[in-house]
C-alpha cells in the first residue's frame, strides 16, 4: 500500500479486512500526521513532480478459499472535515512472488 499525509491533514491507519467492513483486521499500516509547514515549504496540493506516497510493505497470514478484502482508513477522534491522508493504491502479491 501506499499513502501519505499532507500537513493539513490527520494521518491515521489504513486497515486490511477481511468479508466485511468490520471484519477481522488481517493487517494495519500507521500514516503519521504532518507538522504545519510554513507557506511555500511543502504541504499544500499535490502537484506534478512534488511528493509522492511512499510504499509501505505488510504481511499478512495466507487465507484459503475465496474471500472479499475491504480498506478502511481509521482514526480515533477524527475530525471529520480534515483529510486522513491521500491513498496512492494497494498492490497485493503472493507470498511466493516476493
Amino acid at each position: 500500500a501506499s499513502a501519505m499525509s499532507f500537513a493539513r491533514h490527520q494521518g491515521g491507519e489504513i486497515q486490511l479486512r477481511l468479508d466485511a467492513p468490520g471484519g477481522p483486521v488481517l493487517a494495519a499500516i500507521e500514516i503519521a500526521a504532518q507538522a504545519p509547514q510554513p507557506r511555500g515549504q511543502g504541504g499544500g496540493r499535490f502537484r506534478r513532480g512534488g511528493a509522492r506516497p511512499e510504499p509501505v510493505e505488510v504481511s499478512f497470514e495466507p487465507i484459503q478459499g475465496h474471500h472479499s478484502l475491504y480498506i478502511a482508513f481509521h482514526k480515533e477522534g477524527a475530525d471529520s472535515e480534515t483529510p486522513l491522508m491521500n491513498f496512492g493504491g494497494l498492490t497485493l502479491r503472493a507470498a511466493s512472488d516476493q
